[in-house]
């Protein structure tokens, strides 16, 4: 899980921080994402920006991929991310990390492919 990785990284000094990432990151975006939101350490919501991570689901799940939102911009309606488990189609079944996958923000439900889920914000929640 890329994300996992990257966030213990940032969090490491942050005792509390890491102690929430632990107990609640695992191998399956959607089951991280409840967990997140249902312990309530750090924040979440459905607006992309940079930090943060995104959850899709394949359809609706429970299938599902994150990657960490790099920069943002709704003139043109799109996020890049970095993510992991990537490859050179496109797909999110890969074997890299893709430094600047660029994501459409908000379109119609996809039944066959990835829908934004939930942002996990890397803030505590208030």
């Amino acid at each position: 899980f890329f994300v996992l990785l990257i966030w213990k990284k940032v969090f490491r000094k942050d005792t509390e921080a890491l102690a929430s990432i632990l107990k609640t990151f695992n191998g399956s975006a959607k089951q991280t994402a409840d967990r997140v939101k249902k312990e309530g350490y750090f924040e979440t919501g459905t607006e992309p920006e940079p930090g943060a991570i995104c959850i899709w689901l394949n359809g609706n799940g429970p299938a599902g991929h994150a990657g960490i939102v790099k920069s943002t911009s709704k003139k043109t309606n799109t996020m890049y991310n970095v993510e992991g488990n990537t490859n050179g189609a496109g797909s999110r079944e890969g074997d890299r990390v893709n430094a600047n996958k660029p994501r459409t923000i908000k379109r119609e439900f996809q039944p066959n492919g990835l829908n934004v889920y939930l942002y996990i914000y890397p803030r505590k929640k208030k």
